[in-house]
């Protein structure tokens, strides 16, 4: 099974209201608990769509789930991106 995860919601997640950017990181939470334990691959892309980041991870779940921990626990270039 391939499994595909796309963070195109997160594009303009630093630029929203505090409220507006918690319920997004709420939502793409969400999607990261139904990825399931297995290998796959995520993509980053920039506001306009193109891909600046191809991650792949033994369990995707786990991978796509810590760049959704607060701003302060991530690494300076995890944070950029």
């Amino acid at each position: 099974m391939k499994v595909r995860f796309c963070f195109s919601e997160m594009t303009n997640v630093n630029s929203d209201s505090n409220g507006q950017r918690e319920k997004t990181l709420s939502r793409l939470r969400e999607k990261a608990n139904l990825l399931p334990p297995t290998p796959g691959v995520y993509l980053m892309q920039n506001s306009r769509g193109t891909i600046i980041y191809v991650g792949k991870s033994k369990v995707l779940k786990n991978r796509v789930s810590q760049y959704f921990q607060s701003h302060s626990e991530l690494s300076p270039k995890t944070a950029k991106m």
